[in-house]
């Protein structure tokens, strides 16, 4: 069940058809159909840009003045899905970085990648305002398999761990556990799929925390700290969007102080640090799992609603803190590790 619950979740998430590994098994040798591994461990990360006012030390060629440097909604069409792709970007986005985007969200290869806008094929090394790309416009992403083939998407087996899955339905937490010296909210009420993930990266596991915890509350060195990562949205924004929000937010309220003539006090509490980044695009989590349930993608199965997140593991040497988001600048920053999974407590209406 755990399995086809989640592929249920993930064609959700992505809006193409994802089967279990067994039912992979007994389709594969059907030639009308291409079949591709679903990348668990990133697919489903979402880059948004950096306000560009917040981007310190990065060369200006980097950017066009000429160019609208706000994020922009842009759309992507598939053949193969039955609704759009929705891609918060700045418009100076090589196509390049584009398809890397395409692929955080959906899973597919840049190198399988062919984007028309216009009936015309869009270069890598140049940028969507180059091809006169603005807000709503739709881009065509064409995926280069077999001629005449339907692209399916399944989930590898080997990379679950079910020894590790755990039910937190009925769990209610009543001390404080802590994650990478981080306060970490456990997520009660959720059923957590694990992940594979022992052994997958470097460190010997020491992210991870299995080694030298004094007790279940306690963080253990050097170990990364726990956030989540949905891809829904809340009022037509997604996390990214929000967090980008956020930032433009927070830089512009200690603008406000430093134009206040009178310095008052509550401008005073607002007065903190620029704060910066060094890199334009960055994966947007949080370790509030009230606010990405929010964000959680609801789902049908067998009759009823779910929600669906993700549960990772962020590092903590690359790690910005902007209100309740936590930005990381690559994707290899997120290291997802759970799938969460519950009924919407709301049956799914609004």
């Amino acid at each position: 069940m755990a399995q086809s619950l989640l592929a249920a979740a993930l064609t959700a998430i992505s809006g193409s058809t994802i089967i279990t590994h067994d039912e992979y098994k007994g389709q594969k040798d059907n030639s009308d159909t291409s079949f591709y591994e679903v990348d668990i461990y990133q697919s489903h990360m979402q880059i948004g840009p950096i306000p560009k006012s917040s981007i310190a030390k990065i060369s200006e060629s980097n950017f066009s003045k000429t160019y609208d440097n706000d994020v922009k909604e842009i759309f992507v069409k598939t053949t193969s899905s039955k609704k759009n792709i929705s891609i918060h970007t700045l418009l100076s986005c090589t196509v390049k970085s584009f398809k890397q985007l395409i692929y955080s969200h959906e899973g597919i290869l840049p190198s399988v990648q062919e984007l028309k806008f216009e009936k015309q094929i869009l270069k890598d090394e140049l940028t969507l305002s180059q091809y006169n790309i603005d807000a709503y416009s739709v881009i065509q992403l064409n995926i280069l398999l077999r001629e005449g083939s339907k692209s399916v998407g399944y989930i590898n087996s080997e990379h679950l761990d079910p020894g590790y899955d755990y039910d937190f339905t009925n769990i209610v937490d009543t001390q404080k556990f802590y994650r990478g010296k981080e306060e970490y909210t456990r997520p009660c009420g959720w059923r957590r799929i694990s992940v594979k993930v022992l052994n997958k990266y470097e460190y010997n596991n020491t992210w991870l925390g299995v080694k030298s915890r004094k007790s279940k509350y306690d963080s253990s060195p050097n170990e990364w700290p726990v956030s989540y990562h949905a891809t829904g949205s809340i009022n037509g924004k997604s996390m990214a969007k929000m967090g980008y929000c956020a930032i433009k937010g927070k830089n512009k309220s200690r603008k406000g102080f430093l134009n206040c003539i009178l310095g008052c006090f509550c401008c005073k509490l607002n007065n903190k640090k620029k704060i910066q980044f060094e890199f334009e695009n960055g994966v947007y989590t949080t370790p509030d799992v009230k606010l990405a349930e929010q964000f959680a993608t609801r789902f049908s199965y067998e009759g009823e609603t779910y929600l669906v997140m993700f549960q990772n593991r962020v590092n903590p040497n690359t790690l910005i803190k902007v209100d309740k988001y936590w930005i990381l600048p690559k994707a290899e920053d997120v290291r997802t590790y759970s799938i969460c999974i519950k009924k919407d407590p709301y049956g799914g209406k609004f």
